[in-house]
């Protein structure tokens, strides 16, 4: 086998010498390390052939692991045939790696540095989004409350309901968006643990994303904040009045969902500096 290699790609002769018996003290010391021992012991088992082929291509299956590409080598070994096979990819390998002929020599690539892997993270902060708008939601619609108000001496049913706010329409309707785009984006970013070769794309989109949602919950959640604050503590610049001292269920609500709802924006926050983390170790040193 060697030597077709040597006839077929011009290796010189004594590299295929030494390669030959650097390759058999590779397989030798594979064979003895093999348990439970072989039978017959005299004879190569193919299963130090797979031993060795694994350490010798880790690095190769690291890259294409790396790039989202699948490796062009055999499976393990099952039969004698997938043994040569194997045999062959660790001759050419020795040969390609090992030739002192500069012009053949082929230079190699460094092992790409350890990346940590946020897709997880990624996906719980997306679930936490959309948690946190649905309870937001849910607590705001249910704030309607009915009291009886002192007006020209007569007491009369005064509901105070979200829906006479315009602060609060806007409110409901930016979360009801980021819900959606939450469910959404966290079936995508599933889909990217999956196909990691995709993962670039979709962390440049969910940054983009990311960013106008955090610009539509913030600005929601801060225009609410403040009409709740006048609410709470009035203004008596302008002759606005408190309402909670009679409202109390109404403001109660408001303030659960306002928090709530600032606590989404922080976990978009994070979000976006998650994805642009991820990126920035990306890109080569």
């Amino acid at each position: 086998m060697l030597d077709w290699l040597r006839a077929m790609f011009g290796f010189q002769r004594d590299n295929v010498r030494n390669q030959r018996e650097h390759l058999i003290l590779l397989l030798a010391n594979s064979h003895i390390r093999l348990h439970p021992k072989p039978k017959p012991f005299n004879l190569l088992d193919d299963w130090a052939v797979d031993s060795v082929m694994k350490n010798l291509f880790k690095n190769y299956k690291s890259w294409c692991k790396c790039l989202g590409r699948k490796h062009s080598l055999r499976g393990s070994i099952q039969c004698s045939f997938h043994a040569r096979v194997s045999m062959l990819h660790i001759s050419q390998y020795q040969h390609f790696m090992a030739t002192t002929d500069p012009e053949n020599k082929s230079p190699t690539l460094p092992l790409p540095p350890a990346e940590v892997d946020y897709s997880k993270v990624d996906v719980i902060l997306r679930f936490l989004l959309l948690a946190a708008s649905v309870v937001a939601l849910a607590v705001i619609v249910s704030s309607d409350q009915t009291e009886q108000v002192l007006f020209q001496d007569v007491l009369l049913p005064q509901p105070a309901k979200f829906k006479y706010s315009p602060a609060f329409v806007y409110f409901v309707a930016a979360f009801s968006v980021s819900g959606l785009y939450a469910l959404v984006s966290a079936l995508a970013s599933i889909s990217v643990i999956q196909k990691p070769g995709f993962k670039l794309k979709f962390l440049l989109h969910f940054i983009f994303w990311d960013a106008l949602i955090l610009g539509i919950t913030a600005s929601a959640t801060g225009a609410a904040g403040s009409v709740a604050y006048i609410g709470l503590k009035g203004n008596s610049h302008v002759g606005w009045i408190k309402v909670c001292n009679i409202y109390d269920k109404f403001c109660r609500h408001l303030a659960g969902s306002i928090a709530v709802a600032l606590f989404g924006s922080i976990v978009t926050v994070l979000l976006i500096w998650l994805s642009a983390f991820t990126i920035h170790s990306r890109v080569p040193k």
